[in-house]
């Protein structure tokens, strides 16, 4: 959550509702330093669509690492229904015993 004098003073009673962009920038402590606050629509909708978008490749990219995995072990010595029931961290965790064996 950002807040202090400064922000307040940037957003009217009228916007309290009112989504806005924060353009920031990381410090090394791990604390933002905000420097604009966006109003626009448009930025709004570039914002979110951007989130989306990263969130559909984060999602792709578990999925296919997920089938890689469940290739893997199909090709291994492990009953296809073991493979079939194997949920994300049984198939990690299978994948491990595979690397140290």
């Amino acid at each position: 959550m950002a807040q202090g004098a400064l922000l307040s003073q940037r957003v009217s009673a009228e916007e309290i509702l009112d989504a806005v962009v924060l353009i920031a920038s990381p410090q090394d402590d791990g604390s933002f330093v905000i420097n604009a606050i966006v109003k626009s629509k448009s930025a709004m909708t570039a914002a979110l669509v951007g989130v989306y978008s990263a969130n559909v490749q984060a999602l792709q990219q578990e999925q296919a690492q997920k089938a890689q995995a469940v290739e893997v072990l199909s090709q291994a010595e492990v009953p296809q229904a073991v493979v079939a029931e194997a949920s994300a961290p049984e198939v990690d965790e299978a994948l491990e015993m595979m690397c140290v064996a």
